[in-house]
This record gives structure tokens, sequence and C-alpha cells, in this order.
């Protein structure tokens, strides 16, 4: 009996961090007017509502979502920013997946800690952020930690075609793997989230979800082809504006973490600094991630202020094992 009342106290904990999350990110959501980029990105996804053709190059899975809201309930503000938000809170359930690695109060923590990070929040407020691809990323980690491969694969499928976060997700785990290499560490393997082996499902489920979500969602029902192949599309758009397009100074997307996260910073070197030879940890790879968030916020000329969301979840990843 006292077993089930914890079970459900935390349960009850867990719903209110959502909803104080979720309103958050939804209070007074369409109050404020579209900034440029967000207005071209609404435009987009209202030709979409309509059946007209739309750039793919940047983030289709927004544009045909939010073209979806606008064909069902009209075109507004609120609904413009819509989907960045509800995914954006969505994230805040993400450490459940890896609570049998955490244990109960460091998920508990981390739930909190992500539901009211000023970051989190401010670009689950707008269009325009890297918000939706960060979060389909997290969760398809999270998946595959837990062997859940079906879902791995659908959360992995969307990620290709939220455009240019697919490539950006690709980048830093490339750097991540690569950095661990180089260092030495544990095999990611050995460090999974789940106590179940790893060949308990065939890893065929996984790309068979891949491939299927891609085709269903990017063609939105085989209605349109433009969709699926953005991933390709979102590639090539990456790479030709590297040389090209200046966007935001590296300076202020840097400033912008340090003015939001000044502790999380500081607590993150210190876990990773005392984590650094446990094994099996986490933290290493955190580590890892943020320095390649780092380097993708500082070298893409492209960059937006937003884009140093990336390095937020795995700083409270850090943080938790302090």
């Amino acid at each position: 009996m006292g077993k089930r009342n914890l079970i459900s106290f935390e349960n009850g904990l867990v719903i209110i961090a959502f909803l104080f999350g979720l309103g958050l990110r939804f209070y007074n959501l369409g109050g404020f007017p579209l900034s440029d980029s967000e207005a071209a990105r609404a435009l987009q996804a209202f030709n979409h509502s309509l059946g007209q053709p739309f750039d793919t190059s940047l983030q289709p899975l927004n544009i045909m979502g939010t073209g979806l809201l606008f064909t069902l309930f009209g075109s507004s503000n609120t609904w413009a920013r819509f989907l960045p938000a509800f995914m954006g809170s969505l994230m805040v359930l993400a450490p459940l997946l890896f609570r049998t690695k955490l244990g109960p109060p460091a998920t508990l923590i981390m739930i909190y800690g992500l539901a009211i990070d000023p970051g989190l929040v401010m670009v689950s407020r707008q269009l325009d952020s890297p918000i939706v691809a960060i979060a389909l990323f997290v969760f398809s980690l999270g998946f595959i930690f837990r062997r859940k491969l079906i879902f791995a694969g659908i959360a992995v499928g969307l990620l290709l075609l939220t455009g240019v976060g697919a490539v950006q997700a690709a980048l830093i785990i490339l750097m991540t793997l690569l950095a661990a290499r180089l260092f030495q560490l544990p095999p990611f393997a050995e460090i999974t989230f789940s106590d179940s082996s790893a060949n308990e499902k065939p890893w065929l489920y996984f790309f068979g979800a891949v491939l299927g979500t891609m085709v269903i969602s990017g063609t939105f029902f085989l209605k349109y082809q433009s969709g699926f192949s953005s991933w390709d599309e979102s590639i090539v758009f990456f790479f030709t504006n590297w040389p090209s397009f200046v966007s935001t100074p590296p300076l202020s997307a840097i400033l912008a973490l340090l003015i939001y996260q000044p502790l999380a910073l500081v607590f993150a070197i210190i876990a990773t600094l005392r984590r650094w030879k446990t094994h099996p940890s986490l933290v290493p790879y955190c580590f890892f991630w943020i320095i390649a968030g780092f380097l993708l916020v500082i070298l893409y000329p492209a960059r937006e202020v937003s884009d140093f969301a990336w390095v937020l979840f795995p700083l409270w990843l850090s943080l938790i094992h302090i």
C-alpha cells in the first residue's frame, strides 16, 4: 500500500511539473507579434494550408504541422507557435525515459528543472526556434536507451523531417562520439539506460519505423512529396550557407547562454570533473555534447541565439550527477 501511495505521489509531482511547464509555455502565447523570421515561416505554413508549395529546406515538419493547425483552427499567432510550445512542454517529461539510470529523486529534479528553465521556456515560445528538433532528438535517445526501438524510429523519422535541426543533431552526435573515442570513454552501449539486452529486439523494426514515419508524415499521408525530400535539401542548405551567410554574432548566442544559465554551467563543469572517471557515467558524454553544441553555435554562420538551447538538456543531465 505504501509503495502504491509513493508511486501515486511521484506521478502527481510529475503531472504538476508538466502542467506548470505547459502554463509557462502557453500563457499569452499569441499576445506578441511574430518576428520577421517567425512571420516568414508562418506565411509558408499558411501557403501549405492552402495547398501551395513551400520551402522545405528549413523546418518542413514545423511548417507542415503548423499548416495543418491553420487548416483546422484558422491562422493566428497562437496556432503559429503551438507546435514549438507543445513539443517544449512534452520535453519536460523526457527524463522519465532515463529514470532507471537516474533514480526517482534525480528524475523529478530534472523534470522540474526542465519545466522552469528560462532558456527552454523562451525557445518554446518561438516558431523559428530549434526546440522541435531538440525534443525529438532527446526522445530518440531516450527510446533507444529503453530499447523501445519502434518509438525511437518514429522519433528519428520525425527528427529527419525537421530540416536543418536534423543536420545539427547529426553533427552533435558525430562530434560527441568522436570525442568520446579520442578520450577512450567506455562504449556507449555500456551506459545505456536500460538493463535489457541490446539484441532483445531487431533493429529492423527501428529502421522500418523511421522509413514509415518519413513516408507518411513527410508526404502528408501521400498528399505531398516535398516534405519527404526535405532531409537532403536541408543538408545542401546547411552547408551551402556555411561560407556565405552571417546572421547572429557568435558572442550574442554565447552571452545568451551565460545570462540564462550561469549557475548551470558552473555546476555542470564541477559535475564533469567529479564524475569523469566514474564507470559507467553519462557525464563525460554530456560534457562533449555541450562542447559540440557550443562549437555548432560558434562556427555556423547562419546561427540564431535560440541555437544555444541544444546544450540545455545535457546541462541538466550533468547537474543531477553532481
